[in-house]
């Protein structure tokens, strides 16, 4: 069971900031989540700030193991886009996670010394805390890739030094990366 996620073996996992959304489980048990196996009676689990299709519904818990329905999960389609699962600009996921369940940057990935501070970069290295919904706050999006929203920045550096960039990335003169 679980093919979004399967938690047994005596295990307590914290899953936070997640989308499991249109997974399939061969048992036909907990298409989602499946929690425990048949002799395990101590696994917990605790869903915060993620997105279940179907809510609760498609969540299998064994007797004996515990499940926390924590605050902010959503049962809405997080309307993810591309091959990889990005969310759409409308996505209800945007700026819906919470940024203090990111793991620390104790590898240092922005190389600024600091291995206390939240970790700074999506599954792609870019920035994590965005403003993705307008609104002014920081707020970390659910799953891996944080919706990049930047402005087109025009470099003018004299007579036939013309750079153009989109979210940082740089673009030729033909619209495609240079």
């Amino acid at each position: 069971g679980g093919g979004g996620l399967c938690v047994g073996a005596n295990a307590d996992v914290s899953l936070s900031n997640s989308i499991l959304w249109n997974n399939s489980s061969v048992s036909g048990d907990g298409e989602e989540i499946f929690l425990g196996a048949v002799s395990d009676t101590g696994s917990g689990l605790i869903v915060k700030h993620t997105t279940v299709k179907g809510g609760l519904s498609p969540v299998f818990v064994q007797a004996g193991n515990h499940l926390t329905w924590g605050g902010g999960n959503l049962d809405s389609d997080p309307r993810l886009v591309g091959i990889h699962g990005r969310l759409a600009a409308d996505s209800p996921c945007l700026d819906a996670g919470n940024s203090g369940a990111l793991p620390l940057d104790h590898l240092d990935l922005d190389g600024d010394g600091e291995l206390t501070e939240l970790q700074p970069f999506d599954r792609d290295g870019r920035r994590r805390l965005i403003d993705g919904d307008g609104n002014g706050s920081l707020l970390v999006d659910m799953g891996a890739y944080e919706l990049q929203v930047c402005q087109p920045d025009l470099g003018f550096g004299g007579p036939g030094d013309l750079r153009l960039s989109v979210c940082g990335e740089a673009l030729d003169t033909a619209g495609s990366g240079a």
